[in-house]
């Protein structure tokens, strides 16, 4: 499988708070109108202007492939490089009966969601057709978002304006008493109330849902970018660049070029042949746009790198399910998520690891992890899915995993960001809350340890099975108390002390398993590794009592039970008996008997393990009560190999009667 890139992991980074921000940077200016400026996305299809517009955009794209410009970063932008008009929305906007613009957005490959919004502006002229302008913001990602709910709020800081025509101004090294130039104003259209603009916005009754108290549709106030033509008068001469004959670009001899001084007063055109002029009351008159950036999931999709494109334009299933997806979550959160799973999981995939159950509140975590931290996600998810095996709790463990990434750093957590997770982020409805510490304790027990016998694995795969493991062990042990202090490796017969703090803790060597069992050393957790990697694990509760996972799962996996197997994974001593005396000592042997290890289990067909087995349970309680009776000093060892007589003798049995049931044999 193809790694995800790293451009569409990047676009999860940048996910918003809900805030809503002043925008003093800039001046604004009061903006005069004789009609009530409207604004609407539509179709390129759906313009009364379609047949002009063709015209002027084959225009445009022909000047793009020479057009370049200097960006806010002083960096040189070629508009021949990658660039394209996006015709799917257009935005239009309408001041009166004669006059108008359109907005289209720029859209560049492997554009990043920090990037600048570049639009196309096209204005109309007297004689039908349209000027051309490039109009650049740089916006914050809370002004994007403000834009994308409908919202224009935005500061117009380093708002940029080139027309699209060479040589336009001051041109042919003629002598010049003025420069011109377009420059960008930002000002406030009033709600539709006509009661708030940009003095108190926040009080309008339309802002944040579009509705009044009563329910009634409004328009919240709008921020609008004008722009205008202004002229400086200057004294200077133009020198005409090399070469002579009186043509060519020009520069401004003796110094920059001024900077131009602004009018304040700023109106908005009511028909083409007002554009760039000051009317009676000396005020400027510009053509009104605003910022575009289309919200389609078509759009999403063509901002794509091209590889991503053409493997998601491949995927029908996938593309129709993102589209979906994206519907239902319009939001810039819901565009960065789409952008991210596009790349390298199938739509079954994505359904079963991002949507099938899961909160918001989980994908948004989720969208706080690291590209290394999202990779490491999917391979662990890849591996349980491709297990020939059922896999229990992979949605539990999954947010768990999660919760805890999007924190903070696994290697260094501490106990009490531990706590917090468990208490603030992650698995409520799964995981009691009472006995938080002891929960900490074995996630982390859990975590040292598998991190010691698995060296290999990363430290998301060590968390992510620790975390599986301390939830299958606190669904089985409800109401009990689990005290986590020393813990044994019994595979390789050591007793470990843990040392430290939270996931950091560390692994002191503290000495060998003697004969008599781990239980001997006061430790209380033991993990031992079985065929194929599989740990089973073990505890001590406050009762006192060495107690096992009831993991069904788990227990076919030690058997062999792939996927699609109908047959009933059968303990021969009853996972119900393991509290029985004899059973406690078997755990404290040198071979540490499990109640799950495949010695004990045996596949049976379901027509035979019907219902309840208590007189079959009987007859193996009434081996084990009467040995125990007979044998009260008997040693750890000794219960061992009496466990292992009994699982011979029922397993012959059962292998000897294939069709009778499970609790009718005798044995």
């Amino acid at each position: 499988m193809k790694k995800i890139s790293s451009l569409m992991l990047l676009a999860l980074a940048f996910l918003l708070s809900c805030r809503t921000d002043q925008f003093p940077e800039k001046e604004t200016y009061h903006i005069t109108s004789a009609f009530q400026l409207t604004n609407k996305r539509i179709s390129l299809n759906d313009s009364k202007h379609k047949v002009k517009l063709l015209r002027e955009l084959d225009n445009a794209e022909a000047t793009f492939k020479t057009f370049s410009k200097v960006n806010a970063q002083g960096k040189v932008i070629n508009y021949a490089n990658g660039i394209s008009i996006d015709t799917d929305e257009v935005l239009y906007i309408e001041n009166g009966p004669d006059y108008h613009t359109y907005t289209f957005n720029l859209i560049r490959e492997n554009a990043l969601p920090t990037d600048p919004v570049e639009n196309l502006v096209l204005t109309p002229l007297s004689d039908g057709t349209y000027k051309e302008f490039v109009v650049t913001y740089n916006l914050t990602v809370q002004e994007k978002e403000n834009i994308r709910q409908g919202y224009y709020f935005y500061s117009g800081k380093s708002t940029t304006v080139t027309e699209l025509a060479a040589g336009t101004y001051n041109v042919g090294g003629q002598l010049a008493k003025q420069v011109c130039g377009y420059e960008t104003r930002t000002g406030w259209n009033k709600c539709s109330s006509g009661a708030h603009d940009g003095s108190n916005y926040l009080d309008c009754e339309f802002m944040f849902d579009f509705t009044d108290s009563a329910g009634n549709p409004g328009t919240p106030p709008t921020t609008y970018t004008y722009t205008v033509k202004v002229c400086e008068e200057q004294q200077e001469t133009f020198i005409p660049s090399e070469g002579g004959g009186g043509g060519g670009n020009t520069t401004i001899g003796g110094s920059p070029e001024p900077e131009l001084t602004p009018n304040e007063c700023t109106v908005s055109a009511t028909n083409p042949d007002e554009v760039g002029i000051i009317d009676a009351n000396g005020c400027n008159t510009g053509f009104p746009t605003l910022p575009y950036t289309p919200t389609s999931f078509r759009f999403i999709v063509r901002t794509l790198p091209t590889e991503v494109k053409a493997l998601l334009n491949s995927n029908t299933a996938f593309y129709d399910g993102l589209d979906a997806y994206y519907t239902a979550n319009p939001t810039l959160q819901g565009e960065n998520f789409v952008r991210w799973a596009a790349q390298s999981v199938t739509w079954d995939q994505f359904q079963n690891w991002f949507i099938n159950g899961y909160s918001d509140t989980y994908r948004t975590k989720l969208s706080l992890l690291s590209p290394t931290e999202i990779q490491e996600f999917v391979s662990i998810n890849t591996e349980i899915d491709a297990s020939l095996y059922d896999e229990e709790f992979v949605k539990e463990t999954n947010e768990a995993f999660v919760a805890f990434t999007a924190y903070g750093d696994l290697e260094t957590m501490t106990n009490a960001q531990m706590t917090y997770v468990l208490n603030n982020n992650c698995c409520a409805g799964l995981l009691i809350q009472n006995y938080i510490q002891e929960k900490v304790k074995t996630v982390a027990t859990n975590y040292v340890l598998l991190r010691k016998l698995y060296p290999s694995w990363s430290k998301g795969k060590v968390f992510w099975h620790a975390a599986r493991e301390t939830i299958h062990l606190f669904l089985d042990i409800a109401g009990t108390v689990p005290v986590i202090g020393e813990v044994c490796d019994i595979t390789n017969g050591f007793i470990y002390t843990i040392e430290g703090d939270g996931l950091n803790a560390t692994l002191s060597y503290a000495g060998a398993i003697p004969v008599a069992g781990w239980g001997a050393t006061g430790a209380k957790l033991a993990i031992k590794t079985v065929a194929g990697g599989v740990s089973l694990a073990m505890i001590k509760n406050v009762d006192g009592f060495y107690v096992v996972s009831r993991n069904q799962q788990l227990f076919r996996k030690v058997l062999g039970m792939v996927k699609g197997d109908g047959r009933i994974a059968h303990h021969i001593i009853p996972f119900a008996l393991q509290t029985n005396p004899v059973i406690q000592k078997a755990m404290l042997s040198k071979n540490a008997f499990m109640i799950n290890n495949a010695l004990n289990g045996i596949p049976v067909s379901s027509a035979v393990h019907v219902g309840s087995h208590s007189n079959y349970d009987n007859i193996i309680k009434t081996y084990l009560n009467n040995w125990n009776s007979a044998n009260p000093n008997a040693t750890p060892d000794q219960a061992y190999n009496y466990a292992m007589f009994i699982i011979q003798k029922a397993k012959t049995a059962i292998q000897n009667n294939p069709n009778i049931k499970i609790n009718d044999l005798s044995f």
